[in-house]
């Protein structure tokens, strides 16, 4: 018996996301890479294959959570900038 699972656990599976004010929200559908197709996440498939569970390095996740420090620091820098010319 062919092993199978649902398309949102699958390595090959990719979810989509739309844009909302604040936030992304994912969707119930997404591409499959196999298929190369747009598939339902809770749709079976006979090319199922486990998503690896990786670890997240921790650094890894310091050095990201830095880098978007700094640049949300560089606009707001911008932005005092902009209403200090504005005063002037």
């Amino acid at each position: 018996m062919d092993k199978r699972g649902e398309c949102y656990q699958c390595r090959h599976f990719d979810r989509y996301y739309t844009k909302e004010t604040r936030h992304f929200q994912p969707t119930k559908c997404g591409f499959c890479y196999k298929k190369q197709s747009v598939v339902n996440m809770h749709e079976d498939c006979e090319r199922y294959q486990a998503r690896r569970r990786h670890r997240r390095d921790e650094t890894f996740l310091r050095v990201c959570l830095g880098d978007l420090l700094t640049e949300i620091s560089e606009l707001r820098s911008m932005l005092e900038a902009e209403h200090h010319e504005e005063d002037v």
